[in-house]
């Protein structure tokens, strides 16, 4: 594998976010794309995640939860559990955001600064630079 560096992620801080995938941009052309399963947590206890984002009656209420924890907020750390390239960004606030590489077929989440660096999750677990 690559080398992987974080570090031109720290520190960034939400801007918007997309309704769709959700697709989370941050600061100086920076984004998340997420395609898999993730959850939002404070502490250790679990505010929302995808279920709530995929169910039509509850869809428009969590991506607005979602918008209004995370505007603003800068990104702390960032760590991957590998082999599996399970994504955690915690932000200000206590605030952890969890990918879950969850498909053997396609790719779970991209994170890009727009500048020729870019981390994807891959099929099946790891993950390419």
């Amino acid at each position: 594998m690559n080398k992987l560096s974080f570090s031109r992620f720290i520190g960034k801080t939400v801007t918007d976010i997309d309704a769709l995938s959700p697709t989370i941009l941050l600061s100086e052309d920076a984004y998340l794309i997420i395609g898999c399963s993730w959850r939002l947590r404070s502490g250790d206890t679990v505010l929302f995640g995808c279920c709530e984002y995929k169910e039509e009656t509850t869809h428009l209420d969590t991506y607005n939860k979602l918008k209004d924890a995370l505007a603003g907020k800068k990104v702390k750390r960032i760590s991957i559990d590998s082999p599996i390239s399970d994504l955690v960004i915690e932000f200000e606030e206590d605030l952890f955001l969890q990918l879950f590489n969850n498909s053997g077929l396609f790719e779970s989440w991209t994170l890009s600064d727009n500048d020729k660096y870019e981390i994807v999750s891959l099929p099946g677990g790891g993950y390419s630079v």
